[in-house]
């Protein structure tokens, strides 16, 4: 009996050891923190900082872009994203619902501690593309415009992944505000300068510049550029969640690290005026 009793034991305590591996149910996590903004390279348009992101990803700090204009964080706030997350440009979440019946969002994938990511459909095990969550029920509220025609998600996904590869660790006033003016157009409106022209100040020109030289190269591309997501709370809730960032995978100096950091409260809460 007492042999029998140990050999349950022990298929008990491997069942829950194979349930409890990382992996075993689908993706991990890990932790990102919204460390704040340097504010010497940054400019407050619109009631928000533009530009000079800091972010930390497991630990690992990296200069950012804020692809999630109608969202916002708190500086020093942290949330769990995927363990594996996607590039930038990899293939959107499939938009089909796990009864079949599709409904045009693309699907989220439950996590652990009933967390919903957008997952790759050739890869369940990282993160799906950015352009998962350009769609009025996610990113695209409030005023923004559709993609349509040639106009397509995988297009504005590209064009922000290459501003990103290419500026994200220029550290200059002059090259991450319009930057960062250009990512937020693209994403919204599919780069016809609406949000530029609405809060770009003085950065308008040079703002719009970089959105038609990303157009121009992202035909094709790929690049490295990381999307970090946040959790959405839910499978039918896509728009509560945390603001979002993108960043090419290398760690910022540590030198860098210790730049002037102000911690920022509702950015991209922000919304465009009616016209």
């Amino acid at each position: 009996m007492e042999i029998s009793r140990i050999s349950r034991l022990v298929v008990l305590m491997l069942a829950l050891a194979v349930a409890a591996a990382p992996g075993a149910s689908g993706a991990t996590l890990q932790p990102f923190k919204f460390v704040g903004v340097d504010t010497s390279v940054s400019a407050i348009l619109g009631g928000v900082y533009v530009g000079g992101y800091h972010g930390e990803v497991n630990g690992v700090a990296y200069r950012m872009f804020c692809v999630d204009y109608n969202h916002h964080v708190a500086g020093g706030e942290s949330y769990q994203t995927l363990a594996a997350l996607g590039r930038v440009t990899d293939p959107s979440a499939p938009d089909l619902r796990p009864t079949g019946s599709p409904d045009g969002y693309p699907d989220l994938s439950q996590e652990p501690n009933s967390l919903w990511y957008y997952e790759n459909p050739n890869d369940s095990s990282q993160g799906a593309g950015l352009s998962s969550a350009l769609h009025d029920q996610d990113y695209l509220k409030s005023n923004a415009k559709l993609p349509s025609g040639t106009d397509t998600p995988a297009r504005r996904a590209a064009a922000v992944a290459w501003l990103t590869d290419n500026y994200v660790n220029v550290w200059t006033q002059s090259v991450q505000v319009p930057v960062q003016l250009a990512i937020w157009d693209i994403v919204q409106y599919g780069g016809d300068f609406t949000l530029i022209n609405s809060i770009g100040g003085s950065w308008i020109a040079a703002a719009q510049s970089y959105v038609n030289l990303a157009f121009a190269n992202s035909v094709g591309y790929t690049g490295d550029a990381i999307w970090v997501q946040a959790p959405r709370s839910g499978e039918f809730s896509w728009d509560a969640h945390r603001q979002e960032f993108v960043y090419s995978p290398i760690p910022e100096p540590v030198f860098f690290q210790l730049g002037a950091l102000a911690g920022m409260g509702g950015l991209g809460l922000l919304r465009l005026r009616r016209r």
